[in-house]
């Protein structure tokens, strides 16, 4: 693989599939940035959260604009589509109409009926209909997107959450494939002495087992037909997961259970994969993740603790991995920098700079990791903000947006100038 330059932006900062975006994604040809790394674009969750959507196959509709379709089009989208979409329609009108999550439905709809489902497909036809038609002119809309990187030499990373939402139509439609009795989150640690709750049911793994994994490998093919590459959230519990007793009061009560492994990725086959191997990581979870042979992820931000010896600094990274300077749940480098003082200083000793912002920036290019990416927050020299999203909060996250004038011909060659510096031109 080459050295690559990559940039993390949200569709949602660009306010959808607009001309703003267009004009990033020509920033990014200027700069010599080969790399487009985006966040989940299905249907927005509570808070404008993107991994908390109702669905894993349905794109946000208020991304493409609404514009005149033809019902032959829909049609075909529909049959093309029919296996995803015929269910996340129903599921939208219905749960719009009912008012309640999927669970609160009556007795008969919730464990899918087929006469009670055909009822209320033929009351709701309507707003179905307006839902495919949302969907075609996601996905219509999107595939120009792509289109225009790609003439540009750009490639477009996704981001796969692990975990579906709980109210969503994935488990809905396939409730023998989670533990509907247990939850998702995370042990105690040094931040959280009762660890974290995360409510998504977790999957049982067993039934996975037995039908080849073909939710999983249907879910994984066709997020690579909307990506060039993807990104694995959460990749720890692909080798074992927290599972925590529904209505447990502390997540400590919760256990270590065994995911999918190698299995999963057998009955996948080869795939533009990256690991988010972040969190709480074992010998196990490194050894699953270089079996498979997936990049994993290294964040500078982590890595400045006086005294400690982490496996992010510079001089620990391996070329099959990804360096970022901070992801979507980092602050900015600006707001690091202001956050965490004592960090900044150790990492201006350990990088011989002055300006812990450009230290980090300049860690990451001249890395031997085969691929950097900057949040295009910092390459805007933006301070805490303009952060994207803090861990554990539910107000105030996912709304920063980009002001495109501020994406100017001088700043984009001054970062075609540093990646050429640093071999990822």
């Amino acid at each position: 693989m080459s050295r690559e330059l990559g940039i993390l932006a949200h569709v949602a900062s660009f306010g959808g599939f607009t001309p703003e975006l267009m004009r990033f994604l020509d920033f990014l040809q200027e700069a010599g940035v080969r790399v487009w790394q985006t966040l989940p674009l299905g249907p927005i969750g509570p808070g404008g959260c993107p991994y908390h959507s109702t669905s894993a196959w349905a794109g946000e509709e208020s991304f493409a604009k609404d514009a005149p379709v033809s019902d032959e089009e829909i049609d075909a989208f529909l049959e093309r589509e029919f296996t995803w979409l015929a269910d996340f329609a129903l599921f939208t009108a219905l749960r719009e109409d009912l008012g309640k999550p999927w669970w609160e439905w009556p007795e008969d709809v919730v464990r899918r009926d087929s006469s009670a489902l055909g009822y209320h497909a033929n009351r709701l036809q309507p707003r179905m209909r307006e839902i495919y038609k949302e969907q075609y002119l996601f996905y219509r809309e999107w595939a120009r997107v792509r289109a225009y990187a790609g003439e540009r030499g750009i490639s477009v990373m996704g981001d796969l959450p692990f975990y579906v939402a709980p109210d969503s139509v994935d488990i809905w439609c396939n409730q023998s494939l989670f533990d509907l009795d247990r939850v998702a989150g995370c042990p105690p640690d040094a931040f959280c002495a009762d660890g974290q709750f995360w409510g998504n049911p977790v999957y049982n793994f067993e039934a996975h087992r037995k039908s080849g994994y073909a939710w999983w490998v249907a879910r994984i093919r066709h997020s690579l037909r909307l990506y060039d590459r993807l990104r694995i959230d959460h990749f720890r519990a692909m080798e074992a997961f927290w599972s925590i007793p529904k209505g447990a009061e502390s997540a400590a009560a919760g256990e270590w259970v065994k995911g999918p492994g190698d299995e999963l990725f057998a009955a996948l086959g080869p795939a533009p994969l990256v690991a988010e191997d972040l969190g709480f990581l074992t010998p196990e979870v490194y050894a699953l993740r270089d079996r498979v042979g997936l990049p994993g992820m290294t964040v500078l931000q982590f890595a400045f603790t006086p005294g400690c010896d982490s496996l992010y600094l510079p001089h620990h990274h391996v070329q099959n991995s990804v360096v970022y300077t901070g992801t979507h749940d980092n602050n900015t480098l600006r707001g690091w920098v202001e956050e965490y003082p004592i960090d900044a200083a150790f990492a201006c000793e350990y990088l011989s700079c002055t300006d812990p912002v450009d230290g980090l920036t300049r860690a990451a290019l001249s890395s031997v990791a085969n691929l950097a990416v900057l949040q295009l927050q910092d390459v805007l020299g933006l301070d805490g903000s303009a952060r994207m999203n803090v861990p554990g909060t539910i107000e105030g996250n996912w709304g920063w947006k980009c002001d495109v004038n501020a994406l100017t011909k001088e700043l984009a060659q001054d970062l075609r100038s540093k990646a050429a510096l640093y071999g990822r031109i």
